[in-house]
């Protein structure tokens, strides 16, 4: 279930983090984007944030995510779509 900070900054996550993914014995890949590496960011006026996945690299799933920033209690929706699909990194790149 996801969780969201409304604050100048939201904070929005669902699933487990990396730290969490080893104590279960798995090992995560971790990918991070800024913001400010995003048009759709920087058009808005506003490239503070960053989004955060945790991942099963054997088989393709999302084990987390985390977003600082504007809307990310809207964006983690969509991260939180993904989870249990086997394809979840494929969908996400595309």
């Amino acid at each position: 279930m996801p969780q969201v900070v409304y604050s100048a900054l939201e904070l929005a996550r669902v699933g487990l983090n990396e730290d969490a993914a080893e104590a279960r014995g798995l090992e995560p890949a971790v990918g991070f984007t800024a913001f400010d590496a995003s048009p759709a960011a920087l058009s808005q006026g506003d490239a503070r944030g960053f989004v955060r996945v945790v991942a099963d690299m054997e088989s393709g799933g999302l084990l987390g995510a985390e977003i600082v920033g504007g809307d990310a209690g809207e964006l983690i929706q969509v991260l939180g779509l993904e989870f249990g699909s086997a394809d979840a990194l494929r969908h996400l790149a595309a």
